[in-house]
């Protein structure tokens, strides 16, 4: 019996250090290429005139737009 565990434990180890293994790689993967992405101008440029301000200051404080 306790051979038979010993038999099917080490398999199941090595999978499972594997599985972590690759899960932190492909995280690591979709962290680089996100991290890439935002270094590009053309990325930012296309997210600053998406995301613009609803009020505009000058330098009284007064609402200019």
């Amino acid at each position: 019996m306790i051979t038979e565990i010993k038999k099917y434990l080490w398999p199941i180890v090595v999978a499972i250090g594997v599985l972590i293994g690759l899960y932190f790689a492909v995280d690591n993967f979709i962290d680089k290429r996100i991290s890439d992405k935002l270094k590009d101008y053309e990325v930012i440029k296309q997210i600053a005139s998406l995301v613009r301000p609803f009020c505009v200051f000058d330098h009284k404080g007064t609402i200019i737009f």
